[in-house]
């Protein structure tokens, strides 16, 4: 084995490439690394304690986009959830012929009862018809004096769906079921409504798969880039690593534990976020009585999202290790 100066590359050669040729004339047979899942775990808290800036910079990207994901996909949810039970509080009136009779009424709606779409169904007397329109018109009311004799209203079964149920589809069939029924003199629902609402409900659901994954794509930039610059923090520990022959996934795993614990404390922050928001527009609602009028009640994400958006959140610290750790070139 010759000396160190006979396997010296020429000056002008970069410090690094030097040393690397030197273990490679001297013929230094490489130590094979050795070292489970807790040694890099290990290495990573050691990275951390080392670099606690980088590693709170890099939490506190995540924590703020993660929290933007999660509320972006609050708002939409509740959104979401306002058009459903807008949609299914609309009241489908089925208007009796007079040749009816008050049984046959009945008969029917016991009829529409065994059906398991219906949540409600009830029957209007001409009677209670006639109650319900004085109530509407308060003080003018007066105007319906000397219609209690004989009331020229119609009979109707009033009929509302269960929430689990194609609104469009299930207000269509029972329109023409009943449509042309001999009991039924005619069939009245807010059609222009639904479609409406159903336009509407269709368009939030497309826009906000398209808003959510563009901010996944720039969370997942924004949080990859920050990853990154710790990783070059590093850059002279990896290229020691790399000249003392070490392969590169083990170079890689102690970066990739340091992201999947950034990634996930940055996750759970976020959702912790989130909870903490809707809380304050939860209380701020009950405590309204103008927004209680004026919109539905606050929605919590779902706990499954927020599982999904954390597993994400991790998943991506892990990713965006790798691909830090690829650009810096150790191969």
């Amino acid at each position: 084995m010759g000396s160190v100066q006979e396997v010296m590359p020429s000056l002008d050669t970069n410090a690094e490439n030097a040393i690397a040729a030197v273990w490679e004339r001297l013929e230094v047979q490489r130590q094979w690394e050795s070292g489970g899942l807790l040694y890099h775990i290990k290495h990573a808290l050691q990275a951390i304690k080392a670099s606690p800036f980088t590693f709170l910079s890099s939490v506190i990207t995540g924590t703020l986009a993660y929290a933007s994901l999660c509320i972006s996909l609050m708002i939409f949810f509740n959104l979401k959830q306002a058009l459903e039970l807008e949609s299914k509080g609309v009241v489908l009136t089925i208007y009796l012929k007079d040749s009816v009779s008050t049984v046959d009424g009945q008969s029917l709606v016991s009829k529409l009862k065994d059906d398991s779409r219906i949540g409600k169904v009830s029957y209007v007397t001409k009677d209670e018809a006639l109650v319900r329109l004085k109530k509407m018109l308060g003080d003018d009311a007066s105007i319906l004096s000397g219609l209690d004799a004989e009331v020229p209203l119609p009979a109707a079964v009033e009929v509302e769906f269960s929430n689990d149920v194609d609104t469009a589809k299930i207000f269509e069939e029972f329109d023409k079921r009943f449509k042309s029924a001999p009991e039924t003199e005619r069939v009245e629902y807010s059609k222009s409504l639904i479609g409406y609402l159903i336009k509407l409900e269709g368009f939030i659901s497309r826009f906000s798969t398209i808003f959510v994954l563009t901010l996944l794509a720039i969370t997942t930039l924004v949080v990859s880039n920050t990853a990154r610059l710790g990783i070059y923090a590093h850059r002279e520990e990896i290229s020691i690593m790399k000249l003392l022959g070490a392969k590169s996934l083990f170079i890689r795993a102690p970066y990739m534990v340091e992201g999947a614990l950034q990634g996930l404390v940055a996750g759970l922050l976020g959702a912790l976020m989130t909870w903490v928001t809707y809380e304050f527009f939860n209380t701020a609602y009950s405590g309204s009585e103008l927004l209680q009028s004026l919109i539905s009640p606050p929605f919590a994400l779902p706990f499954e999202t927020m599982t999904y958006v954390v597993v994400i959140s991790t998943a991506v610290g892990i990713l965006s290790s790798y691909l830090g750790t690829m650009r810096l070139n150790y191969e």
